[in-house]
């Protein structure tokens, strides 16, 4: 079951997002649960199936969404292509 994820949430693309079919009660502070899920390779793990205590702190997933919050969007440089020869 999907929800509603935000942009402000800066997680970088590489990092899988979470989609827990068990209960998690740290959904509210965790990254993964609501950051948005990139356009392009962007992956969805359920990191409640974890056996180190999904769905918590403890949990392998988890990741503190107050330190992805609000960070600058990265600026994509343009890219020179030097002559060929």
């Amino acid at each position: 079951m999907s929800h509603d994820r935000t942009d402000t949430i800066r997680l970088p693309a590489e990092e899988a997002r979470c989609e827990p079919s068990a209960k998690c009660v740290v959904r509210g502070t965790c990254a993964r649960y609501q950051a948005a899920i990139p356009a392009k390779y962007g992956s969805v793990t359920d990191f409640s199936l974890d056996a180190n205590g999904g769905g918590t702190v403890l949990c392998a997933g988890y990741l503190n969404s107050h330190q992805y919050r609000n960070l600058p969007i990265p600026i994509a440089r343009p890219r020179h292509f030097g002559p060929l020869e």
